[in-house]
């Protein structure tokens, strides 16, 4: 397989600990995306009950 290593940050997707890593990052990212999604979703919802386009 392939192995994916940060010099800068010391992360690495090498071996079990890498993928538990990987995993947990992947799983943040997504977490946030959704947070991004809902706050803009309610935003947009907002201004559109304001009147604004």
């Amino acid at each position: 397989g392939v192995a994916v290593r940060f010099i800068d940050d010391g992360i690495s997707t090498d071996g079990d600990m890498g993928q538990m890593v990987v995993t947990i990052l992947s799983a943040v990212a997504q977490a946030e995306r959704r947070r991004i999604l809902e706050r803009t979703n309610e935003g947009r919802q907002e201004a559109k009950l304001k009147g604004i386009k």
